[in-house]
């Protein structure tokens, strides 16, 4: 049997701490996540908007269309700090569109993928697979008739882990190795990063948060891009939904894998939601 820790307040359920630790239980489509989207993961499936301003280039919007969601679980109720296992899928369309041409759609990249998560604690692992394939749009080709189109693709099999040092300081780290490459891509990528949420961010008055992350990969010699986010987060009561607006600094290789190969440098604002 597997029994809820004491809560963090604010980040988790505070009415929670107040009673018996709820005991596992098999739930169908379980409410919230165990292993949280990492807040600046530039390859995260959530819902997204960011208007940026790329170094010697001008003004892109990126935006990320999909989200994560649990299907079962075996484990305490709730989305507060769910202890035990959970299977989860995940899908999105990361998009790139030019707004000094009208909003053409430059690319996009497709992620689609499941997990195994279980939390102990505060620490949650996860395992599982994701397929990503990128696609340039045709208003881009039109625009660069030179352009060589590549098929980047990555299947890949992934582990990770994500612990909470403190109620609102955590840590986190990834492998993932891609059983099937093409396009330019080579097997191996790493993750890692650290982010602070704030344990009195819950609706309506919020709080900042900040967050920095790493994403190498082996066509790179592991050099790959920085991403770091800051601002403001507002935490759902009941849903454990989070949504933030604030500022972001990106600088690296190309977060648009079909240009994986160009650097880029780019700053700006947006508003993120994960549920």
């Amino acid at each position: 049997m597997t029994s809820a820790p004491q809560a963090f307040p604010g980040q988790y359920s505070q009415a929670a701490s107040h009673h018996a630790p709820p005991c596992s239980t098999w739930q169908v489509l379980p409410a919230g996540i165990m292993y949280p989207s990492y807040i600046a993961g530039e390859k995260e499936s959530r819902m997204s908007a960011a208007v940026l301003e790329v170094q010697d280039r001008g003004t892109i919007l990126e935006e990320t269309i999909g989200g994560r969601m649990g299907l079962l679980r075996y484990g305490t109720p709730g989305p507060f700090n769910p202890q035990g296992w959970q299977w989860d899928v995940e899908g999105a369309a990361l998009l790139r569109q030019d707004i000094d041409h009208e909003l053409d759609v430059e690319a996009v990249d497709f992620r689609v993928g499941t997990l195994i998560t279980y939390q102990q604690g505060q620490t949650v692992y996860k395992a599982g697979y994701y397929h990503l394939s990128s696609h340039v749009g045709d208003e881009y080709l039109v625009r660069n008739i030179g352009f060589q189109r590549i098929n980047y693709v990555r299947d890949s099999v992934i582990i990770g882990v994500y612990h909470h040092v403190t109620p609102g300081l955590a840590v986190y780290g990834e492998v993932a190795y891609a059983f099937k490459t093409d396009g330019g891509a080579e097997p191996l990528e790493i993750q890692f990063g650290s982010e602070y949420t704030s344990p009195n961010a819950i609706l309506p008055r919020g709080a900042p948060f900040v967050a920095v992350n790493y994403h190498g990969r082996q066509e790179f010699d592991f050099g790959g891009g920085f991403n770091a986010l800051a601002g403001w987060e507002w935490i759902g009561p009941t849903s454990n939904h989070r949504v933030r607006i604030g500022g972001r600094f990106y600088s690296g290789k190309e977060t648009q894998w079909s240009f994986f190969d160009e650097d880029i440098t780019m700053v700006g604002a947006g508003i993120w939601y994960d549920f």
